[in-house]
This record gives structure tokens, sequence and C-alpha cells, in this order.
């Protein structure tokens, strides 16, 4: 019996390159938009550079960068955008928000 192997590749140098996309500060938060897709096949994926800088609760964008983490059967596929916040008082106020709702329920 023979067996055929046939696989698809991409290959290129093997760099981490981060993207400067403005004149930003980098600062501290990092958001990652992040998909592990099985057997080539990805449905309802979303890694923008906005969905990541959500995640990180970032306003001020400094870098973008893609990495793809190959496997045998999966792929990972990774959006990372570091940069800032320049609404501390609206993130504040939210927690604040949260924490006298949840004050109020308990005196009912």
């Amino acid at each position: 019996m023979i067996l055929f192997m046939a696989s698809c590749g991409v290959s290129g140098p093997a760099m981490n390159m981060k993207a400067l996309i403005t004149k930003n500060p980098v600062g501290t938060k990092v958001g990652i938009a992040e998909k592990k897709i099985w057997f080539g096949l990805a449905f309802d994926v979303d890694l923008s550079i906005t969905a990541a800088a959500k995640k990180g609760n970032i306003t001020n964008i400094a870098t973008v960068d893609r990495e793809i983490i190959g496997g045998l059967f999966n792929a990972t596929y990774r959006t990372i955008v570091t940069g800032t916040n320049d609404e501390p008082e609206a993130e504040e106020s939210t927690k604040n928000k949260k924490r006298s709702r949840s004050k109020s329920k308990g005196r009912r």
C-alpha cells in the first residue's frame, strides 16, 4: 500500500516585528485578539486591530503585531496591540457605578 501525504505550507523569514503605526507612546496596555483554527476552518472570527484594542482597553494604539503559529492540524492567529488609554475617569466611573448598584441591591 502506498500512502501519499500532501500539505500546504507558507514559509518566510522568522521575524517578530511590531509595526509602529502612530506616534502615540507604546504604554503598558496590551490587547490580544486570538483564535485557534482547526483544519483551516474559521467561522465568525474577529482578529481585527479594533477587537484587540477593545480587549486591552486601549484607546490610543501605538503598535500592532500579527502572529501565526502553525501546527499539523491547527494554526493560532493573533493580533497584538499596545498603547494607552486616555479615559481613566470613564473606567473608574464604570467601576463605581457597579459598586453602587451592588450596594443598593443589598440594602433592599
